[in-house]
C-alpha cells in the first residue's frame, strides 16, 4: 500500500481520512503508526487542528494514542465551547457526547489525567461550564439561567445538571420551562430550591444530591456530607435504585470507608453494580442483600475478592447457590454471621462445609435443617445459633419478606 505521507503532513483532513479508512493497518504496523503520530503532534503544535478536530483525530485513531494528548482535546473543547457557544459548537459537544458513551475505550481516559470536576467554581465572564463523566455523561454547570442558556441546554440535553448558586435553580422552577433529558440533579450549593417542585421541570429525573428531605418523593435524594460514613443504607430506594444510580451514589462517596452497607430490596440492582461497590469499599464488614432478586453467584464472589475483613452478609431471598457459600468460605474464615432465609437453591451440604470450613460462625439463619444436619453443625459449632424449622417443628421462623430488617440495629450484625 503507498502512502502519500507529504499529502497527510499539508493537509489534516487528509490526515483524518486516512486515519479513519486504515485503523487495522495502524494497529498491525509501528512504522506507519509513529509516523501519523508525529504528523498529528506537528499539526496541533502548529494549530492547524482545533479541539473538535483533534479529538475526532483521536477517536479513529485508538492504536497510538498517547500522553495527554485526549484530555488536551476534551480541554479545548471545552473551552472553546463556553467561551463561544454557537450552534456549530454545541453540536460538536453533542457528537464528542455520543462518541463517549458508545466507546469504552475513550471513556477509560475520563478516569486518568483528565479530572471528572466536582467543583462548580465559575471563572470571571462564564455563565456555563461542562464536563463528561467516568460513563461518557454529560454534566453542565450553570451560573446563570436565561432564554439563550435554556436553548443552549436543550440543544446539549445534558445527563446531569449542577448549579453555582440556588438562585439559578429558582430561575429555572420559574421559568416554568421542561427539561426530561435530566436525570441527575447536584444541589449540594443550591439547597435552598424546593426539592418537592424539581419534578416539574425535570420529570424523569432519577436522582438528587441534595439537603436531606423527609417528602415522599419519586426520586432519589441523597446527600453525600450528611451521610454516615460508617454505615451506607440505601434499602429505603429499592423500588427505584438502578445500577447508574447506584454508581453515582457509590462514586460520590468514594473517599468514605463504609464498614456496613444494607441493599435490602433493591430488586433492580445487578451482579455489576455490586463488584463496583465492592471494589470501592474494600472495608465492608457485613452487607445486606435481603431480596436483590437480579443478583447471582457472582455478586459474592466479587465481595469475596475485594472485600478482606467481611464479617457478616444478610442474604434472605436471593438467588445464590453453594458457589456463593463456597467463595465466602474460601475467602473468609473468621465469618461470624450468616443469614439464608429464602435461599432456595443453598443446600444442606454446602452449609455444612461453610461450618466446617468458618470455625467462628456464631450464627446461621437458613429455612429449614434436617435433624442429622442441624447435629452436625452444633458438633462443629457448639456455640453457634442456629435459627429455622427443624424436622417435628411445627412453627416455621422464617422472616416475612413484607417485614424489612433493621439493618443497622440488628445486634445480630453490629457486633461485628
Amino acid at each position: 500500500m503507498s502512502i502519500n505521507f507529504k499529502t497527510l503532513q499539508s493537509d489534516p483532513k487528509e490526515l483524518l481520512r486516512f486515519c479513519r479508512d486504515s485503523r487495522d493497518l495502524l494497529r498491525q504496523n509501528l512504522e506507519i503508526r509513529e509516523k501519523c503520530l508525529h504528523i498529528f503532534q506537528t499539526q496541533c503544535g502548529e494549530g492547524k487542528l482545533s479541539g473538535y478536530h483533534r479529538f475526532k483525530l483521536l477517536s479513529h485513531c485508538l492504536s497510538f494514542i498517547i500522553g495527554d494528548s485526549f484530555q488536551e482535546a476534551l480541554q479545548s473543547m471545552e473551552e472553546e465551547t463556553v467561551k463561544n457557544p454557537t450552534a456549530k459548537n454545541l453540536a460538536r459537544v453533542q457528537k464528542i457526547t455520543r462518541c463517549l458513551k458508545e466507546n469504552e475505550f475513550l471513556r477509560i481516559f475520563l478516569t486518568g489525567p483528565y479530572p471528572f470536576k466536582e467543583d462548580v467554581a465559575s471563572s470571571e465572564g462564564e455563565s456555563f461550564r461542562f464536563h463528561w463523566d467516568e460513563e461518557g455523561e454529560l454534566h453542565v454547570v450553570l451560573y446563570d439561567f436565561t432564554d439563550e442558556m435554556a436553548t443552549m441546554i436543550q440543544s446539549l440535553k445534558p445527563n446531569a445538571l449542577h448549579f453555582g448558586s440556588p438562585r439559578v435553580l429558582s430561575k429555572m422552577v420559574e421559568s416554568r420551562r421542561t427539561f426530561d433529558f435530566v436525570e441527575e440533579i447536584d444541589l449540594e450549593v443550591a439547597q435552598e430550591a424546593k426539592i418537592e417542585s424539581l419534578k416539574e421541570v425535570f420529570p424523569h429525573i432519577k436522582v438528587c444530591f441534595a439537603g436531606a428531605s423527609e417528602i415522599e418523593l419519586p426520586f432519589i435524594v441523597f446527600d453525600p456530607s450528611l451521610s454516615d460514613q460508617k454505615k451506607l443504607d440505601l434499602s429505603k430506594y429499592g423500588e427505584v435504585l438502578s445500577d447508574k444510580i447506584l454508581l453515582k451514589i457509590v462514586r460520590k462517596l468514594s473517599s468514605q470507608k463504609p464498614i456496613l452497607c444494607n441493599l435490602e430490596g433493591c430488586k433492580y440492582l445487578t451482579d455489576a453494580a455490586v463488584i463496583k461497590l465492592a471494589e470501592t469499599f474494600p472495608s465492608l464488614g457485613a452487607i445486606n442483600l435481603a431480596y436483590c432478586e437480579r443478583l447471582t453467584d457472582r455478586s459474592v464472589e466479587g465481595i469475596a475478592q475485594s472485600c478482606q475483613g467481611l464479617r457478616g452478609g444478610i442474604f434472605h431471598g436471593c438467588n445464590f447457590t453453594d458457589a456463593a457459600l463456597t467463595a465466602l468460605t474460601t475467602r473468609y474464615k473468621f465469618l461470624q454471621k450468616v443469614f439464608l432465609h429464602g435461599c432456595k437453591r443453598i443446600t444442606e451440604g454446602g452449609i455444612l462445609e461453610m461450618a466446617r470450613h468458618c470455625r467462628k460462625l456464631d450464627r446461621i439463619e437458613v429455612d429449614s435443617l434436617s435433624e442429622s444436619a442441624h447435629s452436625q453443625i452444633k458438633e462443629i459449632l457448639p456455640k453457634c445459633v442456629i435459627t429455622g424449622k427443624r424436622e417435628g417443628d411445627n412453627e416455621d421462623s422464617r422472616p416475612s419478606k413484607k417485614r424489612k430488617i433493621d439493618f443497622f440495629r440488628n445486634s445480630a450484625v453490629t457486633k461485628i
